[in-house]
């Protein structure tokens, strides 16, 4: 039945952003660089691109951990980058707002994914991007603080996995709410 049950699948963003290039007219390189790279000062990053030598965004594209704070900063702080508005408070909302469940209930939104972890006895909420191999950004609201993993254990989920669903809570979180 349409519309019962989610997979995901990296080629659905990329049809979304394919989307983007054609209504807008614009290559998604460039849109990327203006929208969001030079907003948030990132001047060294790789994106891919197809054969046909369009924007590929169904994964791959290479930020340093720096870089990636930022963009999970942003949504942190609900479109904000130093004080100026990068995007609307209105998509960020609906961006980490989840919108199917994949592995778990309401565990993924648009291109982000929602977890609870436990830690401490307490649950927290997180939004988190992954990239294959063990890329995370990691926001945490109530902490409000995002957690940047970068690691190349490439097609194995079981390992980088547990850069979530293990160390942060055991290690992570309780560091933070330690020194508060």
């Amino acid at each position: 039945e349409p519309g019962s049950r989610a997979l995901y699948c990296s080629n659905s963003i990329n049809l979304a952003s394919s989307a983007v290039a054609e209504t807008t007219g614009r290559w998604l390189p460039e849109l990327f660089r203006e929208w969001l790279a030079m907003p948030l000062g990132i001047d060294r990053y790789a994106f891919n691109l197809s054969p046909a030598g369009d924007g590929y965004m169904g994964g791959g594209l290479r930020l340093t951990a720096r870089d990636q704070l930022k963009f999970g900063q942003m949504m942190l702080d609900g479109g904000l980058w130093r004080g100026q508005r990068v995007l609307s408070e209105e998509w960020v909302s609906r961006s980490l707002t989840p919108h199917a469940s994949i592995h778990e209930s309401n565990d993924y939104a648009l291109g982000w994914w929602r977890k609870t972890l436990q830690a401490e006895g307490r649950d927290y909420d997180v939004f988190y991007a992954s990239g294959n191999g063990g890329q995370l950004i990691i926001g945490l609201p109530e902490l409000d603080i995002v957690v940047q993993f970068s690691a190349g254990n490439y097609m194995d989920f079981r390992t980088w996995s547990r850069f979530l669903d293990e160390l942060v809570p055991q290690f992570i979180i309780p560091a933070v709410t330690s020194a508060s």
